[in-house]
């Protein structure tokens, strides 16, 4: 992977983080509630990204799935930044992950 690519993939990694955190900071809830999923949601993504996705993944699993899991991690960011209200953040950050698949489609069949 380019180092452009990397670097791409990394702010998304990040962003993804940041949105699951805004979405659980944006719930109309108890400020407990709130307060727990805002810490949660990105903890449970940066679990599920580390064990499954990561190129230091404990669990090595197929291609597909591999994809599968990287994709809901990203939905889930931008479908949070949706609920809180964010939509025009959530276009923004679904066109970065849909340049950033694409780009690494083409690299993947040269």
């Amino acid at each position: 992977m380019s180092p452009l690519k990397l670097a791409l993939r990394f702010t998304l990694e990040l962003c993804a983080l940041a949105a699951l955190a805004f979405w659980g900071a944006h719930v109309d809830a108890s400020r407990a509630a709130t307060m727990t999923l805002a810490i949660l949601a990105p903890l449970i993504a940066a679990f599920a990204w580390g064990m499954f996705v990561s190129p230091k993944a404990q669990i090595r699993v197929p291609g597909m799935m591999r994809l599968s899991i990287e994709l809901a991690v990203f939905l889930a960011a931008a479908a949070g930044l949706v609920a809180a209200g964010e939509i025009g953040w959530a276009i923004a950050f679904s066109a970065a992950v849909v340049v950033h698949e694409l780009w690494r489609l083409a690299e993947l069949r040269r």
